[in-house]
């Protein structure tokens, strides 16, 4: 569960900030390959382990690269923005964006924290849901962010 967490998080960060590697579409190629890779490495033994690995990584590639492909500079701020706004509320409502005006399509999604917690250093942080949906296509993700000393949220899971 931890290392799906950990994969999910991996894949909402491609999506939330991918133009900042340059190419939206590199961005959530790479991390979505990344992320599928280490959940499917939850399923299975021996063989079947390494099977599952891969195929886990060329879906999450797939669905990665589609996702960064159809999610427009705009899109990505406003789920930016909503990360932070969810991360930084006392609540756990979640916030939500919509940009109906996206490049690829319609997109909407939210961002709700549904844990709160602190790391092994005394950090408080933060466990989240993203949701995102272009054209009707709809993908969700799982992190943690722990807050830096300077007040910043960081993704860390």
């Amino acid at each position: 569960m931890k290392g799906t967490i950990r994969s999910a998080a991996a894949l909402a960060l491609a999506v939330a900030l991918g133009g900042c590697m340059g190419s939206n579409e590199l961005a959530g190629t790479t991390l979505g390959g990344i992320a599928g890779g280490v959940i499917g490495n939850q399923f299975g033994d021996g063989d079947g382990k390494v099977a599952a690995t891969a195929l886990g990584a060329v879906v999450g590639a797939s669905v990665g690269g589609a996702m960064g492909r159809s999610l427009d500079e705009q899109s990505r701020a406003m789920a930016d923005q909503a990360t932070h706004l969810a991360l930084t509320s006392s609540g756990q409502e979640p916030i939500v964006w919509e940009n109906p005006a996206n490049s690829g399509g319609p997109a909407t999604g939210q961002v709700r924290v549904v844990r709160e917690g602190s790391s092994s250093t005394g950090q408080p942080c933060r466990e989240y849901t993203s949701t995102v949906r272009i054209a009707g296509q709809s993908q969700e993700a799982y992190g943690v962010a722990c807050r830096e000393a300077d007040g910043s949220w960081r993704i860390v899971q």
